[in-house]
């Protein structure tokens, strides 16, 4: 305080830095993801074949192994559906076929599920599972592909049900070659990701940085300090292990809180109008929670010596 600079410019100092290195970090993880040689497809179709034990004869210690195969229809995350009814939408066929979409709840026992719009849980025909596939690509890539003609490009079919794919570079569970096929396929924008995550990093930041520059009172003493320092960096670390822990019990679906907030991202980039209510929303936010820390910082009545906040005692004054 007794250098002619205002605390407004010594907290830009201090904060600028970490501000910095993590746009630098975020700009450089994006530009590796879209300059990607050989990007993901975001509609997959998979075929897995394990072999099970399936005891034939009443009675019998152990069957004979038999092959079961399992298909399913995979789009990219952010295209999935989600709902809090509880109950995941039925698809259905013009010819009247129908089935449940897959589904996974995002916390055990709750009502919040996501779901798959274009993959079942059951087995289904092979024309079935062209239709979805076909729904998929028209749905996110705007290009219609008959099912017929990705039936007979892709599906090995044994009566009337997926048992394979036709294409060499196949094996078991890879998918099918769909950016190969139809390079003209064009990947849709996924939203307004930056202003999202910015959100989720910045705010609890500066918010956990306005907490404990409002603990340098007079009143406080340094133990009271150290404690509301602690405080604010097990918050957000205890929230990062709450959901470690309960993905590890099965109460909670990491997949599908990340699917969760992907949809979002999507929705909010739907049009232009909410993109960009989307950016300006964010950055006041962050501005406002800005200025809560620098009105806390020039409020705070800061020692003439360091406390100490490590747990080493380093020499500093306890």
């Amino acid at each position: 305080d007794s250098l002619p600079i205002s605390r407004r410019t010594i907290l830009a100092v201090l904060m600028l830095p970490g501000l910095i290195a993590f746009s630098a970090g975020y700009a450089t993880g994006s530009w590796a993801r879209s300059t990607a040689f050989d990007p993901s497809p975001m509609v997959n179709f998979k075929v897995l074949q394990t072999r099970v034990e399936v005891d034939l004869h009443e009675g019998a210690n152990a069957g004979p192994r038999e092959l079961e195969t399992m298909v399913w229809v995979e789009v990219d995350s952010s295209f999935m559906g989600a709902t809090l009814t509880g109950e995941p939408p039925t698809l259905t066929s013009p010819w009247g076929e129908s089935h449940e979409a897959w589904s996974e709840e995002l916390f055990k026992g709750t009502s919040a599920l996501l779901y798959n719009p274009y993959n079942t849980s059951e087995e289904t025909s092979a024309d079935f599972e062209a239709l979805m596939l076909s729904r998929a690509i028209e749905d996110i890539y705007g290009r219609s592909i008959p099912p017929e003609e990705l039936r007979d490009r892709y599906f090995v079919v044994e009566h009337d049900q997926v048992v394979g794919l036709t294409s060499a570079r196949d094996t078991e569970s890879q998918g099918i070659p769909l950016l190969e096929d139809y390079p003209a396929l064009e990947a849709p924008a996924k939203g307004p990701e930056t202003p999202v995550y910015m959100l989720l990093v910045l705010v609890p930041w500066l918010l956990l940085t306005a907490l404990f520059l409002r603990s340098f009172r007079a009143t406080h003493s340094n133990r009271y300090i150290r404690g509301v320092y602690w405080g604010g960096l097990a918050i957000p670390m205890l929230g990062l292990l709450s959901q470690v822990v309960l993905a590890a019990f099965g109460l909670f679906s990491l997949e599908a809180g990340r699917a969760f907030l992907e949809i979002l991202v999507r929705m909010l980039g739907s049009n232009p109008v909410s993109w960009l209510l989307t950016w300006v929303i964010a950055i006041a936010i962050v501005l406002v929670c800005y200025w809560l820390a620098l009105r806390q910082f020039e409020r705070a009545e800061i020692p003439t010596s360091p406390i100490n906040c490590s747990l080493v005692n380093w020499g500093m004054e306890e």
